[in-house]
């Protein structure tokens, strides 16, 4: 029997990427799938059709060690919560309904989740988790007890902590920031808005969703795009002294935009391509590597990329 495939877990939930889909899409069979601009090693930029199912995804980027009955609790039951109870609170928001306090909590916790769900961030904890790990390995003297009752385990193998296993109490701790970490309460002390966008182009969706930036009024204001017309903004005064006149939503939109492709590393999905080709002088100094693309593009001067469409089965 083969190896068995390590669940697919998302850092963009799958909910949020299927505002993204197509006409088009569902017209020839591909009813959950999105455009998500690369760049090739060669430079040229192109777009390919991917599953919500694969795209900005890994697989057991946060299940526990084999010690552990439930390997994958904190995908199918933390994220998988947050998830829903935002999806539920997003629903309210469209409808133009007020939000309790409840409903205020549980879209905090889904933003904060977003930072957190991060590949970097998780592998930054993992990291730290095997460090420790590796400490017990060096460590002659366990070593040498082992092999003194014959015993061929690794000291790693009996490095347990309040009852978990190094590794998962290391995850541990990285779960609860997401619900105790000062990230949340300063969330959770921002107005929330829901604001209906029309650009130029569509709003895009990169692999890092959440952008954060401070305004010259000294407002720190973050941003999601929950679909390609609607921005969820959070904004919060820094300093009262400052004019805290209302955020203009097409300034909110441009900044989006420009962080949103600023910040990607794996790919930004569209709505069309028309959209990917009205955005493209933001992307030329980017090196979005879904797969192993270089920093190059095709033409230094911007006058000329070449688009071609890669379908993946």
């Amino acid at each position: 029997m083969g190896k068995q495939k390590g669940q697919i877990q998302h850092f963009v939930p799958q909910f949020i990427q299927r505002e993204w889909t197509q006409d088009r899409h569902r017209a020839v069979g591909r009813p959950k799938s999105v455009d998500v601009v690369f760049r090739k090693a060669t430079g040229a930029f192109f777009i390919e059709c991917l599953p919500t199912k694969v795209n900005f995804a890994g697989r057991d980027l946060w299940s526990l060690s084999q010690y552990v009955p439930e390997r994958r609790f904190i995908e199918t039951g933390p994220f998988k919560t947050i998830d829903n109870s935002s999806s539920v609170v997003l629903k309210k928001m469209k409808r133009e309904e007020s939000l309790s306090e409840s409903d205020r909590i549980d879209l905090a916790y889904f933003v904060s989740s977003l930072y957190y769900r991060q590949p970097e961030n998780v592998k930054v904890i993992r990291e730290m988790g095997e460090t420790a790990l590796r400490s017990f390995d060096d460590d002659g003297e366990l070593t040498y007890l082992l092999a003194q009752q014959g015993l061929s385990k690794k000291p790693r193998d009996f490095a347990f902590l309040d009852g978990l296993y190094y590794s998962d109490y290391v995850m541990q701790g990285w779960l609860n920031n997401i619900r105790y970490h000062d990230l949340l309460n300063d969330i959770l002390d921002s107005t929330f808005a829901l604001l209906p966008v029309r650009p130029k182009y569509a709003l895009p969706l990169s692999d890092r969703p959440l952008v954060t930036v401070t305004l010259p009024n000294h407002v720190k204001l973050r941003m999601i795009a929950i679909s390609p017309h609607l921005l969820l903004t959070m904004h919060k005064p820094l300093d009262r002294k400052f004019d805290q006149s209302p955020l203009n939503i097409a300034k909110a939109a441009s900044l989006y935009v420009q962080h949103c492709i600023e910040n990607a590393v794996r790919g930004v999905v569209v709505k069309s391509t028309s959209d990917a080709w009205r955005m493209l002088p933001l992307f030329r100094p980017k090196d979005l590597w879904g797969r192993d693309y270089g920093p190059r593009t095709d033409n230094p001067d911007g006058l000329y990329y070449s688009f071609c469409a890669v379908n993946t089965a």
